[in-house]
């Protein structure tokens, strides 16, 4: 009966016993509380890599709008993405850079689709068949006119790199992306200026 007595005092001041209690409030809390300031963090160097690829983007199209070529040895994409890892400080993985450019005639014209006849039945969009003006010179309709390329003096031209982020974050990958990578994209659309050492004025 001592034995027993002496258990259930033991028991009971276990029971009321706060000692530790802190530190097993942390170690409940520690691992939300980390998974959302790591979180906060990756959303913060998102918006940090989207806003500087943009710059970057601006800064290495600089050359397209003039029409030059970097010392006349680096070709145009890899002083662009030189210039694109610059800016992200080598976070975006160059070799999975996809850069689009292409040139139209106006700033009106950049995404707009190739001018068709619609005809019966009248749906409003393009169906196969249709009559339409080639401005790309493709040899199909296109859900847009723009030309490959940097275009002309006088042209616009749309920039455009698309790249992958890879996300660290568990919280983020459920809300984010797929696969653990986030699509992202920059672009600037820019007019070309008179080429002077190329003699395009």
């Amino acid at each position: 009966m001592e034995a027993f007595d002496r258990i259930r005092r033991d028991l009971r001041s276990c029971w009321t016993c706060s000692r530790g209690i802190s530190v097993l409030q942390f170690a409940l809390a520690a691992p939300i509380l980390f998974l959302l300031v790591f979180g906060v963090i990756e959303v913060a160097l998102i918006m940090f890599i989207s806003s500087a690829a943009e710059s970057a983007l601006k800064e290495a199209f600089r050359f397209g709008i003039t029409g030059q070529q970097v010392n006349g040895e680096v070709g145009r994409q890899q002083r662009i993405l030189d210039i694109l890892g610059d800016y992200t400080f080598g976070m975006i993985d160059r070799s999975q850079v996809v850069i689009t450019r292409n040139s139209y005639s106006s700033f009106s014209d950049v995404g707009q689709p190739e001018p068709f006849t619609d005809i019966e039945p009248l749906n409003g969009v393009y169906d196969p068949g249709e009559p339409f003006d080639d401005l790309n010179g493709s040899g199909r309709w296109e859900e847009d006119r723009g030309i490959e390329g940097i275009g002309n003096v006088g042209d616009a031209v749309l920039y455009r790199i698309d790249y992958e982020w890879e996300l660290f974050t568990p919280v983020v990958s459920l809300v984010l992306g797929s696969n653990g990578r986030l699509p992202m994209s920059a672009s600037i659309v820019l007019r070309n200026e008179c080429w002077v050492l190329t003699g395009n004025c």
